[in-house]
């Protein structure tokens, strides 16, 4: 049985604004090696550009993504602290407590197929455009035919149990290749 969708508007779940950076070359972010993830403007490893000593700029749990590229892939979710860096654009839901890891993770899933490949440098993937931009989130259903559903009717439940039976689906993947291939398991605990 599918589950039902509403449209809503991702201005309205989501402030996006740029991610706090600090103001010096990329010799003195990176002189000091360290753990803090630096968020660069790239569409491989997370969006992470390296790491740094430096405290972090912002907090985790956010998903980011580059407005100086032509497309989608750049949208990540942060779970860790991070340092921003010029053009990294943060996405910080309203509701952030209702907002968890695995929900983040659905709504990328969403976002990107919405967003699609259909930017180019005269149209660029930019916030302005990404604030308007309508996503189809599931929704406990209502009985009123007329019902006009808002952010208190999306399905939170329902998108952490998509996403937690997805990641048990592949750790059994990953498992069952561990074991076809003769790797130590440990690898994946």
């Amino acid at each position: 049985m599918n589950k039902k969708n509403a449209k809503f508007r991702v201005g309205d779940l989501f402030d996006i604004h740029p991610t706090k950076a600090y103001k010096m070359t990329n010799n003195d972010l990176y002189k000091s090696k360290g753990n803090t993830p630096v968020l660069s403007n790239s569409s491989v490893n997370n969006g992470i550009g390296g790491y740094s000593a430096l405290e972090p700029t912002e907090e985790g749990n956010i998903i980011t993504f580059s407005d100086t590229t032509t497309g989608a892939d750049t949208i990540f979710y942060q779970e860790a602290p991070f340092i921003g860096y010029p053009h990294v654009q943060g996405m910080y839901p309203f509701n952030r407590e209702k907002w968890s890891r695995k929900c983040l993770l659905y709504f990328i899933a969403v976002i990107r197929r919405v967003a699609g490949n259909d930017w180019n440098y005269a149209v660029k993937f930019n916030r302005s455009l990404v604030l308007k931009m309508q996503v189809e989130l599931p929704v406990i259903e209502s009985c009123d035919k007329e019902h006009i559903y808002t952010v208190d009717d999306i399905d939170w439940e329902y998108m952490q149990e998509l996403i937690t039976k997805l990641e048990q689906k592949q750790m059994k993947v990953l498992e069952h290749y561990f074991v076809e291939n003769g790797l130590n398991e440990t690898l994946i605990n």
